[in-house]
């Protein structure tokens, strides 16, 4: 038996979800594929586990998990309800450039695929005592149990983790690849929310492995979240003609993939799972497959805030994105207000152009509103200095960056000025 669609979404995600959802908006034919081991990828429990910290630590694990679920499948019956056909199970492909899949005795066709899920893979090390999977409740149980814990993780998720659980009171050891603890954040803002950790008790060891020194033992536990590829993922992607690096998909500007029926949105992507960017990522991916691939991302005017403690808030380029793209026409405006416990972190032009925004400290989603607004306007700085603000952080952190600006502003208008000045003297010695 053959079955069309207009598009096929593969994941269970929330990017994958949105993309469904925003595909229905033009009566598209959609089928969603489903992977039946999705709860036991570790990529999935560890966020779940950091999810329930900080937000429904009033009930048990279990019933967390219990009303996660309730809430993941009664979306899946909305879809349903409303024609979406939902697929569960392995797939194979048949055919990369006509998008033909097989899936138990069914021909599956589509024009185009949106990838939104990382597939379900091998994140073991035999040689380590790994908790992982099956045994995330009993990281809830120790760790309130003052226990050791060694995390090994390069993403956000594993960051969170070993705040959390030296919040808890114990010991915690936060090994990471990366360069910085925060790659994907600007430097200062990582180094800034790196001394908070560090001042937390975690001790973070950057551009490391693991190593056979570390030694497992009782009370101390490694937690991965290298996402290791198996032979079926390998697969998957050598069928579709598309490639795979650094745990995230290639794709170009259109979320297009190498194969140009294959888009991508969400965390495969390699950046954060967040339902703003989610959203506004499935609606490109969606957009460019249903119709003509003519919609570009644009994370410039995107604005985010992390759920670290203290939340970490950005939007448009970091001082190294800018500095490369613009060279050193640039201002950089930063600083600390200690009675609000905020860093604050300004990437301006010399014209005046609000180039990028960062901070870490808590309530300043009205200013992150205020200057994503100025920045989808393209005005000037100065908008920021007249608005009105109801929240007395907004107010302080413009106040001192106007300060701050102004000084600025005064010395190269004084330096324009002094050129003036000489230029028109040498010009009198002409006369």
């Amino acid at each position: 038996m053959k079955i069309d669609y207009d598009l096929i979404v593969i994941g269970d995600t929330k990017a994958a979800i949105f993309a469904v959802e925003y595909a229905l908006q033009f009566d598209a034919k959609v089928a969603l594929f489903l992977d039946n081991k999705s709860y036991n990828n570790p990529l999935v429990t560890i966020r779940m586990l950091n999810e329930y910290w900080q937000n429904y630590h009033h009930t048990t694990w279990e019933h967390f998990c219990e009303f996660k679920q309730l809430i993941f499948l009664e979306k899946l019956n909305n879809l349903h309800s409303v024609g979406v056909d939902i697929y569960r199970g392995s797939f194979r492909v048949i055919n990369g450039k006509k998008i033909l899949l097989s899936l138990e005795g069914l021909l599956i066709k589509s024009s185009g695929i949106i990838l939104a899920a990382y597939p379900c893979c091998e994140w073991l090390y035999p040689q380590y005592n790994l908790l992982i999977n099956h045994s995330i409740g009993e990281i809830n149980k120790l760790a309130k149990a003052a226990a050791k814990f060694v995390i090994f993780g390069d993403d956000i998720e594993a960051i969170i983790l070993a705040q959390n659980l030296s919040n808890f009171g114990n010991k915690v050891t936060l090994i990471t690849q990366n360069k910085c603890l925060l790659p994907g954040e600007d430097e200062d803002i990582s180094w800034q929310y790196q001394l908070h950790l560090e001042s937390q008790g975690v001790d973070i060891r950057l551009e490391s492995e693991i190593g056979e020194q570390l030694e497992v033992n009782g009370d101390k536990l490694i937690i991965t979240r290298l996402k290791q590829k198996n032979n079926q993922a390998t697969e998957l992607y050598e069928n579709l003609g598309i490639c795979w690096d650094d745990n995230r998909i290639l794709v170009n500007e259109r979320l297009q993939t190498h194969n140009p029926k294959v888009f991508a949105c969400g965390e495969i992507l390699g950046g954060y799972d967040l339902d703003n960017l989610s959203y506004h990522e499935a609606r490109v991916a969606v957009n460019n497959s249903l119709f003509l691939p003519w919609q570009r991302i644009d994370y410039n005017n995107l604005g985010y805030c992390l759920n670290t403690s203290p939340k970490i808030t950005r939007i448009g380029y970091s001082e190294y994105e800018a500095m490369v793209l613009f060279g050193n026409n640039l201002r950089i405006l930063k600083f600390h207000l200690d009675e609000l416990d905020l860093f604050v972190k300004f990437v301006i032009s010399n014209d005046g152009d609000i180039l990028g925004f960062h901070s870490l400290g808590d309530g300043l989603e009205e200013i992150l509103n205020i200057v994503n607004a100025i920045k989808l306007r393209r005005e000037k700085i100065s908008s920021l200095f007249s608005a009105t603000f109801a929240d007395i952080r907004s107010y302080k952190i413009v106040e001192t960056l106007k300060e701050e600006w102004l000084q600025h502003a005064k010395k190269r208008r004084k330096i324009i000025m002094d050129t003036c000045q000489n230029f028109f003297l040498w010009k009198r010695t002409l006369l």
